[in-house]
Protein backbone atom coordinates (compact mmCIF):
# COMPACT_ATOMS: atom_id res chain seq x y z
CA UNK A 1 0.00 0.00 0.00
CA UNK A 2 2.88 2.39 0.72
CA UNK A 3 4.05 1.90 -2.85
CA UNK A 4 0.60 2.79 -4.17
CA UNK A 5 0.56 6.02 -2.18
CA UNK A 6 3.95 7.08 -3.58
CA UNK A 7 2.97 6.17 -7.13
CA UNK A 8 -0.01 8.50 -7.06
CA UNK A 9 1.86 11.22 -5.23
CA UNK A 10 -1.32 12.68 -3.75
CA UNK A 11 -2.67 13.10 -0.29
CA UNK A 12 -4.43 10.08 1.16
CA UNK A 13 -6.85 9.90 4.05
CA UNK A 14 -8.19 7.16 6.26
CA UNK A 15 -11.96 6.82 6.58
CA UNK A 16 -12.86 5.09 9.83
CA UNK A 17 -16.14 3.47 10.80
CA UNK A 18 -18.53 6.28 11.69
CA UNK A 19 -22.04 4.98 11.16
CA UNK A 20 -25.25 6.73 12.15
CA UNK A 21 -26.25 3.56 14.03
CA UNK A 22 -22.89 2.03 15.03
CA UNK A 23 -24.57 -0.70 17.07
CA UNK A 24 -25.97 -2.19 13.84
CA UNK A 25 -22.69 -2.03 11.91
CA UNK A 26 -24.17 -0.80 8.61
CA UNK A 27 -24.82 2.51 6.90
CA UNK A 28 -25.75 3.98 3.51
CA UNK A 29 -25.93 7.35 1.80
CA UNK A 30 -26.47 8.96 -1.60
CA UNK A 31 -23.54 10.85 -3.07
CA UNK A 32 -23.59 13.50 -5.81
CA UNK A 33 -19.85 14.18 -5.67
CA UNK A 34 -17.68 13.36 -8.68
CA UNK A 35 -14.48 13.80 -6.66
CA UNK A 36 -13.05 12.23 -3.52
CA UNK A 37 -9.60 12.28 -1.98
CA UNK A 38 -7.42 9.18 -2.28
CA UNK A 39 -8.42 7.29 0.84
CA UNK A 40 -8.66 3.94 2.60
CA UNK A 41 -11.32 2.41 4.87
CA UNK A 42 -11.40 0.16 7.89
CA UNK A 43 -14.81 -1.11 6.66
CA UNK A 44 -16.32 -2.62 3.51
CA UNK A 45 -17.93 -0.21 1.06
CA UNK A 46 -20.18 -1.06 -1.90
CA UNK A 47 -20.68 1.74 -4.43
CA UNK A 48 -23.41 1.55 -7.07
CA UNK A 49 -23.28 4.17 -9.84
CA UNK A 50 -26.80 5.36 -10.68
CA UNK A 51 -26.01 8.22 -13.06
CA UNK A 52 -23.09 9.67 -15.02
CA UNK A 53 -19.48 8.54 -15.46
CA UNK A 54 -16.47 8.64 -13.15
CA UNK A 55 -12.81 7.71 -13.19
CA UNK A 56 -12.11 5.20 -10.45
CA UNK A 57 -8.58 4.89 -9.05
CA UNK A 58 -8.27 1.67 -7.04
CA UNK A 59 -4.89 0.74 -5.57
CA UNK A 60 -3.31 2.81 -8.40
CA UNK A 61 -5.35 1.05 -11.14
CA UNK A 62 -7.61 3.27 -13.26
CA UNK A 63 -11.02 2.45 -14.72
CA UNK A 64 -14.01 4.34 -16.11
CA UNK A 65 -17.23 3.46 -14.30
CA UNK A 66 -20.76 4.37 -15.33
CA UNK A 67 -24.44 3.78 -14.61
CA UNK A 68 -25.23 0.28 -13.35
CA UNK A 69 -21.65 -0.55 -12.36
CA UNK A 70 -20.78 -1.59 -8.83
CA UNK A 71 -17.52 -2.11 -6.98
CA UNK A 72 -16.49 -3.23 -3.51
CA UNK A 73 -13.70 -1.59 -1.53
CA UNK A 74 -12.32 -3.75 1.27
CA UNK A 75 -10.53 -2.62 4.44
CA UNK A 76 -6.99 -1.30 3.86
CA UNK A 77 -7.59 -0.81 0.13
CA UNK A 78 -7.16 2.66 -1.37
CA UNK A 79 -9.37 4.33 -3.93
CA UNK A 80 -10.45 7.67 -5.35
CA UNK A 81 -13.22 8.99 -7.60
CA UNK A 82 -12.32 11.61 -10.21
CA UNK A 83 -14.60 13.55 -12.58
CA UNK A 84 -14.82 13.01 -16.33
CA UNK A 85 -15.41 16.29 -18.21
CA UNK A 86 -16.88 17.57 -14.95
CA UNK A 87 -20.20 15.87 -15.72
CA UNK A 88 -22.66 15.35 -12.84
CA UNK A 89 -22.85 11.93 -11.22
CA UNK A 90 -24.89 10.11 -8.65
CA UNK A 91 -24.18 6.95 -6.69
CA UNK A 92 -25.30 5.02 -3.61
CA UNK A 93 -22.79 3.90 -1.01
CA UNK A 94 -23.48 0.98 1.35
CA UNK A 95 -21.04 0.38 4.21
CA UNK A 96 -20.64 -2.48 6.65
CA UNK A 97 -18.22 -3.11 9.52
CA UNK A 98 -15.95 -6.19 9.15
CA UNK A 99 -17.36 -7.98 12.20
CA UNK A 100 -20.91 -7.43 10.96
CA UNK A 101 -20.12 -8.75 7.49
CA UNK A 102 -18.40 -11.78 8.98
CA UNK A 103 -21.43 -12.47 11.16
CA UNK A 104 -23.83 -12.20 8.21
CA UNK A 105 -21.81 -14.29 5.77
CA UNK A 106 -21.08 -17.03 8.31
CA UNK A 107 -24.80 -17.35 9.05
CA UNK A 108 -25.76 -17.48 5.36
CA UNK A 109 -22.95 -19.52 3.80
CA UNK A 110 -22.32 -21.73 6.86
CA UNK A 111 -18.59 -20.98 6.86
CA UNK A 112 -16.23 -18.04 7.31
CA UNK A 113 -15.46 -16.74 3.81
CA UNK A 114 -14.16 -13.27 4.65
CA UNK A 115 -10.47 -14.16 4.62
CA UNK A 116 -10.81 -15.79 1.19
CA UNK A 117 -12.92 -12.91 -0.06
CA UNK A 118 -10.26 -10.44 1.07
CA UNK A 119 -7.61 -12.34 -0.88
CA UNK A 120 -9.50 -11.96 -4.18
CA UNK A 121 -9.02 -9.18 -6.71
CA UNK A 122 -12.67 -8.27 -7.17
CA UNK A 123 -13.67 -6.80 -10.53
CA UNK A 124 -15.95 -3.87 -11.22
CA UNK A 125 -19.24 -5.49 -12.20
CA UNK A 126 -22.40 -4.39 -13.97
CA UNK A 127 -25.42 -5.07 -11.80
CA UNK A 128 -28.36 -6.43 -13.84
CA UNK A 129 -31.34 -4.11 -14.19
CA UNK A 130 -33.56 -6.46 -12.16
CA UNK A 131 -31.13 -6.39 -9.22
CA UNK A 132 -30.81 -2.61 -9.43
CA UNK A 133 -34.58 -2.22 -9.40
CA UNK A 134 -34.81 -4.40 -6.30
CA UNK A 135 -32.16 -2.31 -4.53
CA UNK A 136 -33.88 0.95 -5.47
CA UNK A 137 -37.13 -0.39 -4.02
CA UNK A 138 -35.37 -1.29 -0.77
CA UNK A 139 -33.76 2.15 -0.62
CA UNK A 140 -37.21 3.72 -1.06
CA UNK A 141 -38.41 1.65 1.88
CA UNK A 142 -35.44 2.89 3.94
CA UNK A 143 -36.41 6.48 3.17
CA UNK A 144 -39.91 5.79 4.49
CA UNK A 145 -38.64 4.47 7.83
CA UNK A 146 -38.56 6.71 10.92
CA UNK A 147 -35.07 8.02 11.78
CA UNK A 148 -32.94 5.62 13.85
CA UNK A 149 -35.41 2.80 13.21
CA UNK A 150 -33.98 -0.72 13.48
CA UNK A 151 -35.80 -1.46 10.22
CA UNK A 152 -33.26 0.72 8.44
CA UNK A 153 -30.35 -1.52 9.44
CA UNK A 154 -32.34 -4.65 8.47
CA UNK A 155 -33.04 -3.23 5.01
CA UNK A 156 -29.40 -2.17 4.52
CA UNK A 157 -28.24 -5.65 5.52
CA UNK A 158 -30.71 -7.15 3.04
CA UNK A 159 -29.19 -5.00 0.28
CA UNK A 160 -25.63 -5.88 1.30
CA UNK A 161 -26.48 -9.60 1.32
CA UNK A 162 -27.75 -9.27 -2.25
CA UNK A 163 -24.65 -7.35 -3.31
CA UNK A 164 -22.15 -9.69 -1.65
CA UNK A 165 -24.01 -12.64 -3.17
CA UNK A 166 -23.68 -11.04 -6.60
CA UNK A 167 -19.93 -10.65 -6.18
CA UNK A 168 -19.53 -14.21 -4.88
CA UNK A 169 -21.45 -15.53 -7.90
CA UNK A 170 -18.66 -14.11 -10.06
CA UNK A 171 -15.85 -15.88 -8.18
CA UNK A 172 -14.74 -19.46 -8.80
CA UNK A 173 -16.35 -21.52 -5.99
CA UNK A 174 -13.09 -23.25 -5.02
CA UNK A 175 -11.52 -19.83 -4.40
CA UNK A 176 -14.12 -18.79 -1.87
CA UNK A 177 -15.74 -21.92 -0.39
CA UNK A 178 -14.73 -25.19 1.18
CA UNK A 179 -16.19 -27.24 -1.69
CA UNK A 180 -15.56 -30.57 0.08
CA UNK A 181 -18.40 -30.01 2.52
CA UNK A 182 -21.24 -32.51 2.50
CA UNK A 183 -24.30 -31.48 0.51
CA UNK A 184 -26.94 -30.22 2.96
CA UNK A 185 -30.14 -32.23 3.32
CA UNK A 186 -32.37 -29.47 1.93
CA UNK A 187 -30.28 -29.33 -1.28
CA UNK A 188 -30.33 -33.11 -1.72
CA UNK A 189 -34.12 -33.03 -1.42
CA UNK A 190 -34.32 -30.11 -3.85
CA UNK A 191 -32.13 -31.96 -6.40
CA UNK A 192 -34.43 -34.99 -6.27
CA UNK A 193 -37.33 -32.74 -7.20
CA UNK A 194 -35.31 -31.18 -10.01
CA UNK A 195 -34.79 -34.65 -11.51
CA UNK A 196 -38.53 -34.93 -12.18
CA UNK A 197 -39.55 -33.85 -15.74
CA UNK A 198 -42.65 -32.06 -14.47
CA UNK A 199 -40.33 -29.88 -12.34
CA UNK A 200 -37.27 -29.20 -14.52
CA UNK A 201 -39.51 -28.39 -17.51
CA UNK A 202 -41.13 -25.56 -15.56
CA UNK A 203 -40.18 -21.93 -16.15
CA UNK A 204 -37.21 -20.91 -14.01
CA UNK A 205 -39.31 -18.24 -12.30
CA UNK A 206 -41.56 -21.04 -11.05
CA UNK A 207 -38.68 -23.28 -9.94
CA UNK A 208 -37.00 -20.77 -7.63
CA UNK A 209 -39.93 -20.62 -5.16
CA UNK A 210 -39.71 -24.40 -4.67
CA UNK A 211 -36.80 -23.78 -2.31
CA UNK A 212 -36.52 -21.51 0.70
CA UNK A 213 -33.81 -19.41 -0.97
CA UNK A 214 -33.64 -16.55 -3.45
CA UNK A 215 -32.36 -16.93 -7.00
CA UNK A 216 -28.94 -15.50 -6.16
CA UNK A 217 -28.57 -17.65 -3.05
CA UNK A 218 -29.57 -20.80 -4.93
CA UNK A 219 -26.92 -20.07 -7.55
CA UNK A 220 -24.31 -19.63 -4.84
CA UNK A 221 -25.22 -22.92 -3.15
CA UNK A 222 -25.24 -24.75 -6.51
CA UNK A 223 -21.81 -23.38 -7.32
CA UNK A 224 -20.54 -24.21 -3.85
CA UNK A 225 -21.73 -27.82 -3.78
CA UNK A 226 -22.15 -28.71 -7.50
CA UNK A 227 -19.64 -26.33 -9.12
CA UNK A 228 -22.30 -25.07 -11.54
CA UNK A 229 -25.18 -22.61 -11.50
CA UNK A 230 -28.80 -23.66 -11.13
CA UNK A 231 -29.51 -22.51 -14.70
CA UNK A 232 -26.73 -24.74 -16.07
CA UNK A 233 -28.01 -27.67 -13.99
CA UNK A 234 -31.58 -27.21 -15.25
CA UNK A 235 -30.41 -26.84 -18.84
CA UNK A 236 -28.50 -30.13 -18.63
CA UNK A 237 -31.62 -31.84 -17.29
CA UNK A 238 -33.68 -30.45 -20.15
CA UNK A 239 -31.16 -31.41 -22.82
CA UNK A 240 -30.80 -34.98 -21.49
CA UNK A 241 -34.59 -35.26 -21.52
CA UNK A 242 -34.71 -33.87 -25.08
CA UNK A 243 -32.14 -36.46 -26.18
CA UNK A 244 -34.29 -39.26 -24.72
CA UNK A 245 -37.41 -37.94 -26.44
CA UNK A 246 -35.59 -37.70 -29.77
CA UNK A 247 -34.27 -41.23 -29.37
CA UNK A 248 -37.30 -43.09 -28.01
CA UNK A 249 -40.34 -41.12 -29.27
CA UNK A 250 -41.62 -39.67 -32.53
CA UNK A 251 -42.10 -36.22 -30.98
CA UNK A 252 -41.06 -33.46 -33.35
CA UNK A 253 -38.48 -30.84 -32.27
CA UNK A 254 -41.38 -28.38 -31.97
CA UNK A 255 -43.28 -30.79 -29.68
CA UNK A 256 -40.16 -31.22 -27.51
CA UNK A 257 -39.55 -27.48 -27.48
CA UNK A 258 -43.07 -26.98 -26.11
CA UNK A 259 -42.65 -29.73 -23.51
CA UNK A 260 -39.46 -28.07 -22.27
CA UNK A 261 -41.16 -24.67 -22.07
CA UNK A 262 -38.78 -22.87 -24.42
CA UNK A 263 -40.10 -19.62 -25.88
CA UNK A 264 -39.24 -20.50 -29.46
CA UNK A 265 -38.01 -23.39 -31.58
CA UNK A 266 -34.98 -21.40 -32.71
CA UNK A 267 -33.96 -20.85 -29.06
CA UNK A 268 -34.37 -24.55 -28.28
CA UNK A 269 -32.33 -25.48 -31.37
CA UNK A 270 -29.49 -23.15 -30.33
CA UNK A 271 -29.36 -24.49 -26.78
CA UNK A 272 -29.55 -28.10 -27.95
CA UNK A 273 -26.76 -27.62 -30.50
CA UNK A 274 -24.52 -25.91 -27.95
CA UNK A 275 -25.04 -28.91 -25.64
CA UNK A 276 -24.76 -31.81 -28.14
CA UNK A 277 -22.98 -30.28 -31.13
CA UNK A 278 -25.94 -31.17 -33.36
CA UNK A 279 -29.37 -29.81 -34.17
CA UNK A 280 -32.30 -31.91 -32.86
CA UNK A 281 -32.99 -33.26 -36.37
CA UNK A 282 -29.32 -34.13 -36.95
CA UNK A 283 -29.13 -35.76 -33.51
CA UNK A 284 -32.17 -37.97 -34.22
CA UNK A 285 -30.73 -38.93 -37.61
CA UNK A 286 -27.37 -39.88 -36.06
CA UNK A 287 -29.13 -42.06 -33.45
CA UNK A 288 -31.11 -43.87 -36.17
CA UNK A 289 -27.95 -44.45 -38.20
CA UNK A 290 -26.26 -46.00 -35.17
CA UNK A 291 -29.14 -48.44 -34.73
CA UNK A 292 -29.11 -49.62 -38.33
CA UNK A 293 -27.34 -52.98 -38.84
CA UNK A 294 -24.12 -52.94 -40.86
Amino acid sequence: MEKNKKMLGIEHKSHRVSFAQPEFGVDFHWSYSNFTTYHEHDFYEFTLITNGKLKHVHNSNNAVISKGMIFLIKPNEYHQLLPIDNQPTKHIVFSIAPDTLKEITSAIYHEDIIEKLDSQELPILTLPKKNRSNIYNLVDRINQCPPNSKSISILIKTIIIELISFFIENIEPSKIFNTKQDTPTWLTTFLKRLNEPEIFTMQLKDIYPLSAYSQSMLNIYFKKYLNQSLIVYITKQKMNYACNLLQYTDDSPLDICCKLNYDSLSHFNRVFKSYTGKTPIAYRKSIKNQKQPN
